[in-house]
C-alpha cells in the first residue's frame, strides 16, 4: 500500500487509513443495530402492511372471501410475502454497490493492485529475467560519521572522516550538527581539512556543524558538501526547525539545494526535520534529484523509528535514493521504490560503511502534481458539507433517494 504514496503522497495514504476508521465504525454500528436494535417497531409496521395488502386484495375482488370464511389464507400470505421479497431483492442489488463497506474494499483492492503492479513491473520485472539484466551495474561504498555530545574537537572528526575515505567510501556523511563552529578561523580549519581528504581520496564529503561564525551573530544548523575536486556543491542551512528544541537557531531559506555530479547524478541535501515537510522535499522532483542525503539527530527521543519510515515514504513519493546518517537513530539507504538497502541502529561516536546500488530517479505522479490529491479531498469535503446542509431544507422526494443510497 505504501506504493500509493507515489500517486497521492503520504496524505493519500493517510486518507485511505482514516477512511478505514469510519468504515469500521459503520460496520460496528450496523452490527449493533441488527443484533440489538428495536425490532418491535419494525414488527408492528410489517403487521400493518400485511393487513393492508390482504384488505386491498379482498376489496378489489368480490369473489375473494373476507377473513373468517373458509379460504386458504396461506396462499394469499405467500403471494404477499413473495411480492415483498422481490422488492427487497431489488433494493439489495442497489445497496450492495452503494454500501460504504463495499466501496471502501473496492478502493483498497485497486490501491493494492496499483502498488503491486508498480513494484512488480518496474523495480522487479514481472516476467522472469536474469538478474544481470535489471540489477544496478555498480555498487557505491558510502560511510557515516556519527557524532557524540562529549566531543566537539574538529581534528577528531576530520581523522574519523579520513579513516572512512582510506577504506574506499565514495560518499561520507556526518550526522547532524557534529561540531560547534564559533568563528571564521575554526571554520576555515574544518573546511580545509575536509577538502584535503576529498581531493586526496577522490570522495564526496558532507559535513555538519552548528555555525555561530556568521557576522550577523545568528546561529545556523549547516550542511556543507565538498566534491572530490574540493568544490563546495551544497552549503545549506536547515530551514525547518524543531519547535522549542531549536528555538535559538535561525532558519535558512526554504530552498532545496542541489548539484549535478558525475558519480551520484543530481544530489540534494536536507537535514533531519526537513523530511517531515513534503512540500519542501518535493522540490527534489522538480530538480530531478537522484541521490538525497540526510544528516540527522533524534536527541535520544522515541521518534527514531518514525523518521526511518518517513524516509521510506519520501523516497517513494519523489523517486530518489536516500542516504541517511543519524545520531541516536537509524542510518542507512533506501531506493526509489522505498526498498531498504541498509538500515542500522547507530547510537554514539562511531563510523560505519556499506555498499548500495545507485539508480536514476524514478518519475512519479506525486512528483508532478504534488499535493493535488489533498486539495481535491478538501474541495469534496466542502462540497459534501454544503450538500448536507442543503438536504436539511430539501423536500422529501429529493432527500429520500439520497438517504437510501447513503444510509
Amino acid at each position: 500500500m505504501t506504493q500509493f504514496t507515489s500517486f497521492a503522497g503520504l496524505g493519500g495514504l493517510n486518507f485511505i487509513l482514516s477512511w478505514g476508521g469510519t468504515t469500521g465504525a459503520y460496520m460496528i454500528k450496523t452490527w449493533i443495530s441488527s443484533n440489538f436494535g428495536n425490532d418491535h417497531d419494525n414488527i408492528s409496521y410489517q403487521l400493518l402492511e400485511s393487513v393492508s395488502d390482504v384488505s386491498s386484495v379482498s376489496g378489489s375482488n368480490t369473489n375473494v372471501p373476507i377473513l373468517g370464511n373458509d379460504v386458504d389464507m396461506e396462499t394469499i400470505e405467500n403471494d404477499v410475502n413473495s411480492t415483498r421479497q422481490s422488492r427487497k431483492f431489488k433494493n439489495i442489488k442497489i445497496n450492495k454497490l452503494s454500501n460504504p463497506v463495499m466501496i471502501y474494499f473496492i478502493v483498497i483492492f485497486w490501491v493494492i493492485v496499483y502498488g503491486s503492479i508498480r513494484y512488480s513491473t518496474t523495480y522487479i520485472p514481472f516476467y522472469q529475467r536474469n538478474i544481470e539484466s535489471y540489477a544496478a551495474h555498480s555498487l557505491a561504498k558510502v560511510g557515516c560519521v556519527i557524532g557524540t555530545y562529549s566531543n566537539y574537537e574538529t581534528k577528531y572528526y576530520v581523522n574519523r572522516t579520513e579513516e572512512l575515505a582510506r577504506n574506499g567510501s565514495k560518499f561520507i556523511l556526518w550526522s547532524e550538527a557534529i561540531l560547534f563552529v564559533n568563528d571564521t578561523a575554526q571554520y576555515n580549519e574544518l573546511e580545509q581539512g575536509i577538502k584535503n581528504i576529498s581531493q586526496m581520496y577522490k570522495t564526496y564529503i558532507g559535513f555538519t556543524y552548528a555555525d555561530a561564525s556568521s557576522s550577523n551573530g545568528k546561529l545556523y544548523n549547516k550542511l556543507t558538501v565538498i566534491s572530490p575536486n574540493g568544490d563546495i556543491l551544497i552549503n545549506y542551512a536547515k530551514s525547518n526547525l524543531v519547535p522549542f528544541v531549536e528555538s535559538e537557531v535561525t532558519a535558512g531559506p526554504q530552498i532545496l539545494q542541489t548539484n549535478v555530479t558525475s558519480d551520484f547524478g543530481t544530489i540534494g541535501g536536507a537535514i533531519c526535520f526537513d523530511y517531515n515537510f513534503p512540500s519542501f522535499i518535493s522540490q527534489a522532483s522538480k530538480n530531478n534529484v537522484d541521490f538525497m542525503i540526510q544528516p540527522s539527530d533524534t536527541w535520544v527521543s522515541p521518534s527514531a523509528g518514525y523518521h526511518f519510515r518517513i524516509n521510506t515514504i519520501r523516497s517513494i513519493e519523489n523517486g530518489f535514493t536516500s542516504f541517511r546518517c543519524s545520531h541516536h537513530g537509524i542510518s542507512g539507504a533506501w531506493g526509489p521504490y522505498g526498498q531498504t538497502y541498509v538500515a542500522v541502529e547507530t547510537m554514539d561516536d562511531l563510523i560505519i560503511s556499506f555498499q548500495i546500488p545507485l539508480y536514476k530517479r524514478v518519475k512519479t505522479v506525486y512528483g508532478i502534481f504534488g499535493e493535488t490529491w489533498a486539495w481535491i479531498c478538501l474541495a469534496f469535503s466542502i462540497l459534501f458539507c454544503i450538500i448536507m446542509i442543503a438536504l436539511i431544507f430539501s423536500p422529501d422526494y429529493i432527500k429520500n433517494p439520497i438517504e437510501k443510497l447513503f444510509p
